[in-house]
């Protein structure tokens, strides 16, 4: 048997993750990374070393499966074919607690705050020695409602697949529905590849959007995904506000007008901006528009239409 110890050891694991360890791993899968030692290793030069350990290469490759799966480990293009590495610990914490969820309820929920700031923290860290050209490959963008079921509508509907959101799989804090992230890429490593989430078909997911924009979250795009976020719970939101790069990364593309003469100061906007866009103030709203992300939460609020996004040009940008 592959004792915890050689994982806790292979891994460098944090403190935070010590004395969870075994809940995240199977012995099978902790055997299949002792094998691999932080080589990458075909399918049949892996089975070499280890399938008698699992009766056969037909066991083998079961578990192989179901590790790949649970993003225990990944692939990677070969010249001649796939190759497997093992997976960074942080990332099968992830899939566990978006995936797993009596597994990762396991934890208790002061620990699995801990976890969940310190995967943060550690996603910020990484996005933090990034050059905003390297940031902005995937092409993260936020998009009003109207433009994003575009640009799902250009996707091949089969390969559509809905996830629960893994941000707020880990925090949970806002009680927002987790069910709404979206999958239209098939590559290697993508939970399409590794048979998670439910395929829908395009309007199945085009109605998800509307659903996500009902509840007040913010749309944003990138290759191969879309997302509905939360400013409390996502990622890339959170580490734009605290890296400072609000607007450049994620891209914004619009900002909002207030047609004041229509404004009935309700204070509906002030509910449902996420940005503190909006306050009130002796009865009536003001706007500050720096604050802005462009995603039209508040436009498609607003009962009298005093709300509209306009399309920031290159001055505006710089």
């Amino acid at each position: 048997m592959v004792s915890l110890a050689q994982t806790v050891s292979k891994f460098a694991v944090p403190e935070p993750l010590k004395p969870y360890v075994e809940i995240f791993y199977t012995q099978e899968e902790l055997t299949i990374i002792k094998a691999l030692d932080g080589l990458a290793l075909s399918e049949e030069d892996l089975a070499a070393r280890i399938s008698e350990e699992f009766g056969g290469m037909p066991d083998f490759r079961h578990f192989l499966r179901i590790a790949y799966r649970r993003d225990v480990v990944s692939k990677t293009a070969a010249e001649d074919g796939i190759n497997y590495v093992v997976s960074p610990m942080t990332s099968r914490v992830n899939n566990c607690a978006t995936f797993e969820r009596e597994t990762w309820e396991k934890i208790p929920p002061k620990d699995r705050e801990i976890i969940a700031n310190y995967h943060y923290q550690n996603f910020l860290e990484g996005k933090s020695r990034l050059s905003l050209e390297q940031l902005r490959k995937n092409g993260n963008r936020i998009m009003p409602l109207a433009e994003i079921i575009e640009y799902l509508k250009g996707y091949n509907a089969d390969v559509i697949t809905i996830l629960p959101c893994d941000c707020r799989s880990k925090f949970g804090s806002c009680g927002h529905s987790r069910n709404v992230c979206i999958s239209i890429s098939t590559e290697l490593n993508t939970p399409y590849d590794r048979g998670l989430g439910t395929p829908v078909s395009t309007d199945e997911a085009v109605l998800i959007l509307e659903k996500a924009e009902k509840e007040g979250l913010v749309h944003s795009a990138e290759a191969g995904a879309i997302c509905n976020c939360c400013s409390c719970c996502c990622y890339p939101t959170r580490a734009s506000m605290d890296l400072g790069l609000k607007g450049k990364w994620p891209l914004v593309s619009y900002v909002v007008e207030m047609d004041r003469e229509r404004c009935v100061n309700c204070g509906l906007c002030v509910k449902r901006c996420h940005f503190d866009v909006f306050t009130k103030e002796a009865g009536k709203i003001l706007l500050d528009a720096d604050k802005c992300w462009g995603c039209g939460l508040c436009v498609s609020t607003c009962p009298k239409t005093a709300l509209s996004l306009r399309k920031l040009t290159a001055e505006d940008k710089n």
